[in-house]
């Protein structure tokens, strides 16, 4: 009887483990939807881009479906990002057709303290990155702005021997972090561009260079370097591959 027991409790967990996963792929696969974590018999999924920083607080849409129910919930976080707090501004609840069930709007949306290891610490973590890839990116841009001065400064010198030097690319961010790097080369790729990361050791460790595209001509590299700012606000500047 026990072994019987054991048995019908694997399969149980085996459908379980398997309904997630599917749970997962599918809600995963929905535009900006990416998956942070679980708790219980919820998904947790969070809106990449939609997720808007002033300073250090970041807002950003979370959606949470509820594994075998058929209904989900979307709601609009706040987190402070230096402070370790969050608020919900307002939630809503719908069926399994996208249907409207329920709205809760707190009359007084204080912020809460954020609890170690928790879902919300998770979600916050995921948010709060931005923060840190939008003060990186500031950082390194004025590093771009003097290192585009260095480059002008040669080609004057030396006339056209350093654009005949090699081919143009279109530098779009340069980390410390490997992460926030891979990150945007993700993102980049996504939407069709040809990525790739260069790393550059000194004395204060490495940097890790995104760029897009390889040209012969300038005039190209400028057009796909307007593009990007203008499309995906990014600091942007030509350089030799």
């Amino acid at each position: 009887m026990s072994k019987i027991f054991i048995r019908v409790k694997i399969i149980i967990t085996i459908l379980i483990v398997v309904l997630m996963l599917f749970s997962i792929l599918t809600y995963a696969g929905e535009k900006a939807w990416v998956y942070v974590t679980e708790s219980e018999n919820n998904l947790w999924f969070i809106d990449t881009e939609a997720i808007t920083c002033q300073g250090d607080i970041c807002r950003a849409w979370v959606k949470v479906p509820s594994i075998g129910e058929g209904k989900y919930m979307i709601s609009f976080y706040e987190f402070n990002c230096a402070g370790a707090e969050y608020r919900i501004l307002h939630t809503t609840e719908y069926d399994s057709y996208g249907n409207i069930i329920s709205k809760f709007l707190p009359t007084k949306a204080e912020r809460m303290g954020i609890v170690p290891e928790s879902i919300d610490e998770k979600l916050s973590k995921f948010v709060c990155q931005k923060v840190g890839l939008d003060k990186e990116q500031k950082n390194e841009g004025r590093k771009y702005g003097e290192a585009v001065t260095e480059e002008k400064l040669v080609r004057g010198k030396e006339g056209e021997k350093v654009e005949k030097s090699g081919l143009f690319t279109v530098q779009v961010g340069a980390f410390r972090n490997a992460s926030y790097a891979q990150g945007l080369a993700a993102r980049l790729e996504g939407k069709g561009y040809k990525v790739y990361i260069t790393s550059l050791e000194n004395k204060d460790g490495v940097l890790y260079k995104v760029r897009v595209g390889k040209f012969t001509n300038r005039q190209e590299a400028e057009n796909l370097s307007g593009e990007i700012k203008k499309t995906e606000g990014l600091h942007t500047f030509i350089t030799l591959f």
